[in-house]
């Protein structure tokens, strides 16, 4: 993980927010998604992890078309240090 640091080369402690949905249906991850994306704008926050887990793939695949069809300027990848869970990044 690269740390931020400020002029006098002291670590700045970024605190990203996550959401975790482990034992969530698709429905209840389409509900949570959209109250959580519209807080991310509303609060000028430019990234949120989506922790989907490994399991079957069908969470990561209801986050990842439900980001697709949002409409919402935003990109997203898998975290290449953790395939369970997905960094959206907001413009």
């Amino acid at each position: 993980m690269s740390r931020l640091r400020n002029k006098k080369n002291k670590r700045i402690n970024k605190k990203i927010p996550k959401i975790d949905f482990h034992g969530a249906t698709a429905e209840e991850c389409r509900e949570r998604l959209s109250k959580v994306l519209s807080d991310c704008f509303q609060n000028n926050i430019k990234e949120l992890i989506i922790i989907h887990g490994h399991g079957t793939g069908k969470i990561k695949k209801t986050v990842t078309s439900y980001l697709d069809s949002a409409g919402l300027d935003l990109s997203y990848n898998t975290d290449p240090f953790n395939s369970g869970q997905i960094k959206v990044y907001f413009a």
